[in-house]
C-alpha cells in the first residue's frame, strides 16, 4: 500500500509543478533563450548502414535486457536464494540499484565533456562484466558482495544507453527515420530474455544473474562488432 501511496503523492506533486510552470509560461521563455541545434547531415542509404544498425540493435538488445533483468529480479533473488534477505533488506537492495543507476547517469553528464563515447562505453562494459563475474561467483555466499556489485553494475550501466546513441550518431544521422533502431533492440530484448530469466529463476533463484552476465558479455561483443564495422567501412 505504501508503495502506491508514495508514487501517487510523487505524481501529484510533479503534476502540480508542471501546471505551475505552464501558467508562468516557463517553456516559451526557455525556447526564446535557446538556440536549437538541428541535424543537417543527410540520412545514409539503408544498404550502407544495414550491418551497423544490426549491430546497434544487438547492442541495445543485450544492454537494456540485462538492466531490466537485474532490476526486476534482484529483489526476489536475494529473498529466495541462499542469502535469505528480509523484505526490508531486499527492498534496500532494489533501492541500491536505482541509486547507482542515477549516480551513473549524473556522472555521465559531468564526464561527457572530457571523454569520448567510445572511452566511456569501454569503461562501462568492463565495469558491468567484471561486476557480474564477481557476483555470479561469490554473491550468493557473501551478502556484502551483492550489495557492492548491485551499486557498481547499475552505476556503469547508467551511461551505456546514452553513450551508445552518441557513439552511433558520430557516424550517421540517427535523428530522422532511423531513430527507431535504438528502441527496437531494447524492446525485443525484453520480450525474449525476461521470460527466459523467469524460467532460470524458477530453477534456481540466484542463477538469474548468470543471464545478466551473458548479456554483459554479449553487449561487449556487439560493441566490438560495431567498432570493427566502422573501421572496415572507413577503408
Amino acid at each position: 500500500m505504501w508503495a502506491y501511496l508514495i508514487i501517487s503523492v510523487f505524481m501529484f506533486v510533479v503534476g502540480v509543478l508542471f501546471l505551475v510552470l505552464g501558467c508562468f509560461g516557463i517553456e516559451s521563455r526557455v525556447r526564446s533563450s535557446k538556440t536549437e541545434v538541428v541535424e543537417t547531415r543527410k540520412e545514409d542509404k539503408l544498404k550502407d548502414v544495414a550491418l551497423l544498425f544490426f549491430l546497434v540493435t544487438s547492442y541495445y538488445f543485450f544492454c537494456v535486457a540485462g538492466e531490466s533483468i537485474y532490476n526486476s529480479y534482484i529483489y526476489s533473488a536475494t529473498v529466495c536464494s541462499e542469502l535469505k534477505f528480509s523484505v526490508t533488506a531486499a527492498t534496500g537492495m532494489n533501492t541500491m540499484f536505482w541509486v547507482g543507476f542515477a549516480a551513473g547517469r549524473f556522472c555521465g553528464v559531468a564526464i561527457a565533456n572530457y571523454f569520448t563515447p567510445f572511452q566511456i562505453i569501454t569503461a562501462d562494459l568492463f565495469g558491468v562484466t567484471l561486476s557480474m563475474v564477481v557476483v555470479c561467483l561469490f554473491g550468493e555466499n557473501v551478502a556484502a558482495i551483492t550489495w557492492v556489485v548491485t551499486f557498481l553494475y547499475s552505476f556503469f550501466q547508467g551511461t551505456l544507453y546514452p553513450c551508445g546513441v552518441s557513439w552511433t550518431s558520430q557516424f550517421t544521422n540517427m535523428s530522422g527515420n532511423y531513430i527507431f533502431i535504438f528502441t527496437i533492440g531494447q524492446t525485443v530484448g525484453n520480450i525474449i530474455l525476461l521470460p527466459i530469466a523467469g524460467q532460470m529463476f524458477d530453477a534456481h533463484p540466484f542463477s538469474v544473474l548468470n543471464l545478466v552476465l551473458i548479456c554483459s558479455v554479449a553487449n561487449a561483443l556487439s560493441f566490438m562488432g560495431m567498432v570493427a564495422e566502422r573501421k572496415y567501412s572507413a577503408k
